[in-house]
Parts: C-alpha cells; sequence; structure tokens
C-alpha cells in the first residue's frame, strides 16, 4: 500500500482566454485531505468530490496532462460524465486536447456504460452479479485456439491471465506470440513492438499481487471491461463502478490502485495494436 500524508494540494481551475482551447491556470482551494507522498509527479489528485474531479498525470517524456471531469445525473437515473483532457503548456496555460462524455446507467442486475461523444460507440455492459473466477478464466483462456503456439516444445510464456494481456515464445526458436484477449499476433522475440508489448504486459502482472491483497480483483475486471474497448479510462467512472457494484467508494490509495492497474493494461493494448 501506498504512505500516505496530510496537506495542501496546489489546485488549479481555468478560465478562457482569446483561443477557444487555450486556457490559464489559477489557483482555487483544495477539498483535499489526503494524498500519496510515494507517487511524485506521476499523478497528482488535485480535487476530488462527488460531481468533480481534477487530476494531472506526467508521462515518461515529462509532458504533463491534466483532466478535468464533471458529473450530471440526468432524469432518467444516468449519469454523464464529461471528461475534458489538456496539456499543460509553459506560462501557466494549458490547451484542450480531446473532450469525452460517458453515460454511465443500471438496471437491477446490469452496469451499462456508453461513450455518447462517439456515434460509432457500443454500449458496454457488466453483468453486476459475475464474478470473476480464475480458474473458469484460464480454461477459457487457454492457447488451444493458437495452433502456432502448440506446435512449439516447451514454449516459456508470461503476462496477465485476469487482464488476458500475455506473451509466449518458443524455446527452440526465434517465434513469439503477443496475445490480448482472443487475439494474437505471431512474430519474433527481436522485433521491438513486440518487445515492448512483452514489458508492458509484465507491468501489468507486477501489480496483481496487490490488486488481489486488496480484493479489488472483482471490481477492477468490471472496470477493465469498460475500459478495454474504447479509451475510457476516468478516475470518476471508476468510483461509479464501484458504488454500481454495492461497494463504498474507497479511500485514494486503492482507487489509484485500480487506476494505474487499468492505465497498465490500457498502455498494454496500445503497444499490442502496435505490432505489425
Amino acid at each position: 500500500m501506498k504512505k500516505f500524508i496530510c496537506g495542501v494540494i496546489a489546485v488549479f481551475a481555468f478560465s478562457t482566454v482569446a483561443s477557444p482551447t487555450l486556457l490559464t491556470l489559477a489557483n482555487y482551494e483544495s477539498n483535499l485531505e489526503l494524498t500519496s507522498d510515494s507517487l511524485g509527479e506521476k499523478f497528482k489528485l488535485l480535487y476530488d468530490d462527488e460531481n468533480k474531479s481534477v487530476y494531472q498525470i506526467k508521462d515518461e517524456t515529462g509532458n504533463i496532462f491534466e483532466y478535468v471531469e464533471e458529473v450530471i445525473r440526468k432524469s432518467d437515473g444516468t449519469e454523464e460524465i464529461t471528461q475534458q483532457k489538456f496539456i499543460v503548456l509553459a506560462d501557466n496555460q494549458k490547451e484542450l486536447l480531446d473532450e469525452k462524455v460517458i453515460s454511465i446507467g443500471e438496471t437491477a442486475t446490469e452496469i451499462i456504460i456508453e461513450e455518447l461523444s462517439d456515434p460509432n460507440s457500443t454500449d458496454v455492459v457488466i453483468n453486476k452479479a459475475e464474478q470473476f473466477n480464475v480458474e473458469s478464466t484460464l480454461e477459457h483462456q487457454s492457447l488451444n485456439f493458437i495452433p502456432e503456439i502448440n506446435s512449439r516444445a516447451v514454449p516459456t510464456s508470461g503476462g496477465s491471465y485476469i487482464a488476458d494481456i500475455r506473451w509466449e515464445e518458443s524455446t527452440k526458436s526465434n517465434k513469439a506470440t503477443a496475445i490480448f484477449g482472443t487475439k494474437y499476433k505471431n512474430t519474433t522475440k527481436q522485433q521491438w513492438q513486440y518487445r515492448d508489448f512483452k514489458a508492458a504486459a509484465n507491468n501489468v502482472v507486477a501489480e496483481e499481487k496487490s490488486i488481489a491483497t486488496l480484493g479489488l480483483i472483482g471490481v477492477v475486471d468490471a472496470v477493465w471491461v469498460a475500459v478495454k474497448g474504447g479509451d475510457l479510462l476516468s478516475w470518476t467512472l471508476i468510483k461509479k463502478i464501484f458504488g454500481k457494484l454495492g461497494k463504498a467508494v474507497p479511500v485514494f490509495g486503492t482507487l489509484y490502485t485500480v487506476y494505474n492497474y487499468v492505465s497498465l493494461c490500457s498502455d498494454a493494448k496500445g503497444k499490442y495494436n502496435a505490432i505489425p
């Protein structure tokens, strides 16, 4: 578990300037009591309540992206999450890069998620009663449907059966296979996009011990179902899924564990798609 410290966090709001996408940052009072002391600049939760969240993520190249998420509850009981993604620039400014509207509703048995900002999106349906079962997943995701793999002698393998992000290599040749769900790509061990995917898949597995220790596998599975069909990773969406699965919204550290795990899965998905 991450360690936590009390403190005041610098929080930013924005006001429009001449350009419709260029905004200035302005300080406003933080409502947060806890943050992690071990994440550095990788992830900063700036503001968080039931209807609004603001957080920043620093990528591997040093770029800082700010996400502003606001919730509107509709008359039919569904909730719409508007997510704005900005890149933070010099001179106390930021530029709007993308905006999504995510609808989340529920019935007695299902959670229904849709990206309203994409007319080509399809609904994601999560069965509330379905419990994640490692044994059934291992059986379902067995590699019997990949003849190329089964023809290899004593293969080595790795990656996550929980997220269905895996790799397999032959010990007798240079052959390798990247596996994402029921899809796979045959390649070679030295192919650089494959090596990136393999490292990303191993990063996913490295986080699974903490997921299992915290008893979060069921929630993580539900969040990953919601995210993997598109690019819908959202701090607010994770909180809503917790609530609709009948669980109390947890503290920052637990939420971040889920967010970080699904973020690693999304990164691995991108690297899988990059393999020729």
